[in-house]
């Protein structure tokens, strides 16, 4: 297994180090479909459908029910959503009674990248980011890094990237090896075996 494929790590060069934070879920660079579909959902309901695009009059109906949407999302990204909801990835034509997953919160947020370069009269760059929370960190997390210039907090995020393999890794071993004492501790080796002999022939 692949701890990255469970454990993202995100950059956005704003705010301060401090505020860095592990999200308990997923963040993925996404904004809703229409600026005037909701942005912020408290336990919502998901629905996991494989299309590369929607039509504008599918999305207008949409938008008129007060729901969002978000489209061309990858798939390995659905996967990992369907994974932690326990939610089918579905296809159009298959969406007939079928029981929708929930998260805890769902909320699309725009940052302006206060800490990147930009030339005189330039405006600052800016990142929409989606959440998705509300998830067991056994089943995916993200770590997102705040608090510097674009270019060092990328360095930084491959330190993570390697940081989280090297502790999965430890993990792995660490219980191998307590496994291995168990399962020693439990077998007697010749040489015990002779030192009970010997003690148990010694009153004659």
């Amino acid at each position: 297994m692949d701890p990255n494929g469970y454990v993202k790590v995100k950059c956005v060069a704003t705010g301060s180090r401090s505020q860095s934070q592990v999200v308990k879920g997923f963040v993925f660079k996404k904004r809703a479909a229409h600026k005037h579909m909701p942005t912020k959902y408290k336990n919502p309901r998901l629905l996991l459908i494989r299309e590369k695009c929607v039509s504008r009059d599918i999305q207008e109906s949409i938008r008129a029910k007060g729901m969002t949407l978000v489209y061309d999302m990858k798939l390995h990204r659905l996967e990992r959503i369907a994974r932690s909801t326990g939610s089918p990835i579905l296809s159009s034509d298959t969406l007939t009674g079928q029981k929708l997953k929930q998260c805890e919160s769902f909320h699309i947020e725009k940052f302006v990248e206060e800490h990147a370069a930009c030339g005189d009269g330039e405006k600052r760059p800016t990142k929409t980011l989606m959440f998705l929370e509300g998830f067991p960190t056994r089943l995916g997390c993200t770590i997102l890094l705040k608090g510097a210039h674009s270019d060092e907090l990328k360095q930084i995020k491959c330190v993570m990237q390697y940081a989280v393999v090297v502790a999965y890794h430890l993990i792995l071993e660490t219980s191998f090896l307590v496994d291995q004492k168990a399962m020693f501790s439990t077998i007697r080796f010749p040489d015990e075996v002779n030192v009970l002999l010997t003690d148990q022939q010694s009153p004659s």
